[in-house]
């Protein structure tokens, strides 16, 4: 009989010594959880930090699409003038033929 006791025992102490292994294993979960909401916790923005952010963001988009939009529009009308200028240029080019007068560079 005392021999069963101690199978019985050393079954036992098995069975423990496995649930004793699986809550270390959860406790090691916990711990590396709580370091994780902890590194949260210290570096977390919170809503008005992000709608902050996003504004800013939205800003700058709204400026560089302003510059590029005045770029284009300088540029279109630098060609446009450039396009006139040579245009004037030919008139002035036919009336002094027309008029006989020598143009000097």
């Amino acid at each position: 009989m005392k021999e069963d006791f101690s199978e019985l025992v050393q079954y036992l102490d098995q069975k423990f010594q496995g649930i004793d292994k699986k809550f270390d294993l959860i406790y090691k979960r916990f711990d590396y959880i709580d370091k994780r909401l902890e590194y949260l916790d210290r570096n977390k923005a919170d809503k008005s930090d992000i709608e902050k952010i996003k504004k800013s963001i939205d800003n700058l988009t709204k400026a560089v699409d302003f510059v590029l939009k005045e770029n284009r529009i300088s540029r279109d009308e630098a060609l446009s003038m450039k396009s006139r200028l040579d245009r004037h240029e030919k008139w002035i080019c036919s009336l002094a033929d027309k008029a006989d007068i020598e143009l000097k560079s």
